[in-house]
């Protein structure tokens, strides 16, 4: 048999497939960083894509505004803002003029735990720092695809933003980061559910820009207020910072896109009766709204994929969901029929795993 390690959490589950049955095995991927994540950051704030050095571009007595990510997200924050703010320093930018924005998007709030690991003890005592809750948004006008621009309003207000988050795939804006920081991070929930509506359309797929009418949209909402900064940086499959890129929202974003295709991109030479897919241990399992993106992510759905998942969702799935489904409209999808293949036949669900378990001599340890 060969074992194989799901990761699971902050750990992991093994599972035993009997040898030959394996026609494609992904794993994480590992790259040894060619500097430190700190080295990485200062050398991307040195040399930024299509705009000058921030500390060239902000003044002292202007307001800055620095959007991070929540909980959900595996972006190594702490690491990122001390050569930040110190660029902002070297621009004559006061500490009393800085606030960081915890990204909530419609996820809760954050614990004060959570904001202290997530940018560390001394930001937090020294900076202002909170989520996108709590103060009015500022309605900033509409998209060409009828999405109402609500931004909170002291990102709104602000004189500059910087986005700070990691770039991954996402299954219906083509990649995380860039714009995404604003849109839907700072964003009412009448602009993200605007703007989320998209994801339906045959161009919203995990690996795509051009086309997508989620990922335009984000970034046409974006540009309704004033100037603004990225950085970003690409993680391995250990999170570890193998790459920042700074400057252009846009034109940051795209080359730190083109090193997740470089990393993670893989052809696929055939369609596969089973998938096993882990979500990659926390914070991508922290809830079920987080995890079934592994079930839907497109052009990746094969044909047994629609029934399947509809079958191991009543079952007990490789997963850790330490918060549960996350909203309300997660678990009432859960129990919906598939579209494609009907309401499920009246046979239990484990006795309908148990045949395919005595057909393919999978053992998986949750059941």
């Amino acid at each position: 048999m060969n074992r194989i390690q799901l990761p699971y959490g902050d750990s992991a589950l093994e599972v035993s497939l009997p040898k030959g049955s394996i026609t494609m095995l992904m794993e994480r991927e590992s790259t040894v960083p060619e500097a430190s994540a700190e080295a990485l950051v200062n050398r991307a704030l040195e040399k930024p894509y299509g705009v000058a050095r921030l500390s060239r571009l902000v003044h002292s007595g202007q307001k800055v505004a620095i959007i991070v990510s929540d909980v959900t997200r595996p972006c190594p924050t702490s690491s990122l803002l001390p050569p930040l703010l110190s660029e902002l320093a070297q621009a004559g930018v006061d500490e009393r003029d800085m606030r960081i924005v915890f990204a909530l998007g419609s996820h809760r709030c954050l614990k004060p735990e959570e904001q202290e690991r997530l940018v560390g003890r001394a930001v937090l005592t020294r900076f202002c720092c909170g989520d996108a809750s709590g103060e009015p948004f500022v309605e900033l006008g509409c998209t060409r695809r009828g999405t109402p621009v609500q931004v909170f309003g002291p990102v709104a207000e602000a004189d500059w933003r910087v986005y700070v988050g990691n770039i991954e795939y996402h299954y219906f804006a083509g990649y995380t980061g860039g714009a995404k920081a604003l849109l839907p991070g700072v964003t009412s929930v009448e602009t993200i559910t605007a703007n989320h509506s998209w994801m339906v359309h045959d161009s919203a797929l995990a690996g795509r820009i051009e086309g997508n009418p989620v990922r335009e949209d984000i970034e046409e909402g974006a540009s309704f207020v004033g100037p603004s900064f990225l950085l970003n940086v690409v993680l391995d499959g250990h999170y570890r910072v193998v790459e920042a890129v700074a400057g252009d929202a846009t034109l940051a974003h795209r080359q730190g896109c083109r090193k997740v295709d470089e990393l993670y991109r893989a052809p696929i030479a055939d369609r596969s009766d089973i998938v096993l897919a882990s979500t990659g241990g926390w914070p991508k399992d922290i809830n079920l709204y987080k995890a079934q993106r592994r079930w839907r992510t497109r052009p990746a759905r094969f044909e047994m994929m629609a029934p399947l998942s509809y079958w191991l969702s009543r079952l007990r799935l490789p997963r850790s969901f330490a918060e549960g489904y996350a909203f309300s409209s997660s678990r009432r999808s859960m129990h919906k029929p598939c579209r494609r293949w009907g309401s499920c036949p009246a046979v239990q669900p484990r006795k309908r795993w148990r045949s395919l378990k005595m057909k393919w001599g999978i053992q998986l340890p949750w059941l």
